[in-house]
């Protein structure tokens, strides 16, 4: 888990610099979980596999 909470604070400071450094620190870190959440259980493409 810390190093999820290690991607989420890195994306939530980008937010929150993104955003002019503005804005509710936990509204950046809940965006942030939602979007590293999202991103992990994204399906991953089949390879392309030789035969």
């Amino acid at each position: 888990m810390a190093g999820n909470d290690d991607k989420i604070r890195q994306r939530a400071y980008e937010l929150w610099e993104q955003s002019g450094k503005k804005g509710s620190e936990m509204d950046f870190w809940l965006q942030a979980e939602k979007e590293i959440a999202e991103r992990d259980s994204a399906p991953v493409p089949p390879q392309d596999r030789l035969e």
